[in-house]
């Protein structure tokens, strides 16, 4: 029996929210589902559900890794999720910097204002309540966006 796309997508709900991705409140499923919605977008997400339970915990396992390991996100400039959490990112987000700073020396004329902040990201929250949390320790450990 196949499970339909709907079940699909509740029971990948049903994952995410066993992995922590739960939210406060009823309309923050907008802010803790991206992971759903980028696992449903997947070329490799079946069309019509999975076959069953084995076979749509296999596909998450390896979408999990996939999402951790490999998809760069906006919100950390562009580094997967490991990348962050070993602090690989603060070197690839520098030499990411010295990369624009040297392609803006041989032709300024590509360039009409500053380049792309590359600064590491020091605090992420998903929640939007905890912004100015977020944005008091920011302040606090005195740091400057990499952008020329």
């Amino acid at each position: 029996m196949r499970l339909g796309a709907a079940a699909a997508r509740s029971g990948l709900r049903r994952f995410f929210h066993e992995c922590g991705a739960r939210p406060i409140r009823r309309n923050q499923w907008r802010y803790s589902s991206l992971a759903e919605f980028t696992a449903i977008d997947r070329p490799e997400f079946p069309d019509k559900g999975f076959v069953d339970l084995g076979g749509a915990r296999e596909w998450g396992c390896k979408f999990v890794h996939w999402y951790n390991h490999n998809h760069c996100h906006s919100g950390i400039r562009y580094v997967s999720p490991v990348q962050r959490h070993d602090g690989a990112d603060v070197a690839i987000l520098a030499a990411r910097h010295d990369v624009y700073l040297k392609s803006r020396q041989r032709n300024p004329a590509r360039w009409s204002r500053h380049t792309r902040d590359w600064s590491h990201v020091t605090a992420v929250t998903l929640n939007p309540e905890r912004e100015s949390v977020v944005t008091a320790a920011s302040r606090s450990r005195n740091t400057q966006p990499l952008a020329a």
